[in-house]
């Protein structure tokens, strides 16, 4: 008898997950740890990348809890856009027509504040698209799985923590807007516009400055972090990738921001 007979093959013994995969430990842990531990996040998405649903999941009631604790500011919001639009289109807007637009605006608010998180979901999908065309190029794993894992821990930071500092700060202090192009400058930050922001500053300028804030640059650590464990990315390839998204965002949001003004 040959000392290998009777050996079990390598390939045949079973992997151990780690602690947290399974439970309601999978089902919150994620998305807690994201914050408070982001690292014991990706070791249990590199077991279980499907618990990637999970944090989405739970960063869109978030959003939408945020958006119903200010719906009156949200209303607010919309009454203006509805009356920019109107007046807009027309000089000679029928005083009746527009107190029915508004009065439908006002009813249907919930529902447009509900769909409107939706829509965060497929925000995320298309950064993990970005990651995984990005981590394919620079040679590191091809698995899309893993890409919207990073996206997704990514998401707990920005957007929901972002939109909860920006709730919590309306609620305490109600913004007073009267026109769509105030609304940018009405966003509470923590980036640069604190220090360079000024009246005369035009839209976009102020979008990017306020872009460069802490909860983005949070979302880069983490996505740096999760693009070297779960993408197998170099950290210098991992930093650019991240910077390459942010930037890219950063200018959509910016370009956006300025039409509407």
């Amino acid at each position: 008898m040959s000392e290998s007979e009777g050996v079990e093959p390598v390939d045949s013994v079973p992997v151990q997950e780690p602690a947290g995969t399974r439970g309601m430990a999978a089902v919150f842990g994620p998305t807690v740890n994201a914050v408070f531990a982001p690292g014991r996040a990706f070791e249990v998405l590199e077991s279980r990348p499907v618990l990637s649903a999970w944090i989405l999941a739970w960063v869109v009631v978030g959003m939408i809890g945020m958006s119903f604790m200010n719906l009156d500011i949200n209303r607010q919001f919309m009454r203006i856009g509805v009356i920019e639009s109107m007046t807009q289109r027309s000089q000679d807007v029928d005083t009746e027509q527009l107190a029915k637009a508004v009065e439908g605006m006002d009813r249907f608010a919930p529902v447009i504040a509900t769909v409107q998180n939706l829509f965060v979901v497929l925000l995320v999908m298309i950064v993990a698209a970005m990651f995984w065309g990005g981590s394919t190029m620079l040679g590191g794993r091809a698995k899309f799985s893993s890409a919207l894992s990073v996206a997704a821990v990514g998401s707990v930071v920005h957007p929901l923590l972002a939109t909860c500092f920006v709730a919590l700060n309306w609620r305490i202090n109600p913004p007073e807007i009267r026109r769509v192009s105030e609304i940018v400058s009405a966003v509470p930050s923590l980036g640069l516009d604190l220090f360079f922001g000024s009246d005369q500053m035009s839209t976009a300028v102020r979008v990017l400055l306020q872009r460069i804030d802490l909860f983005n640059i949070w979302w880069v650590v983490l996505v740096v972090m999760g693009s070297e464990r779960l993408l197998r990315l170099k950290r210098g390839g991992a930093v650019g990738l991240a910077l390459a998204i942010w930037l890219l965002s950063a200018a959509v949001s910016a370009g956006v921001a300025s039409l509407g003004s």
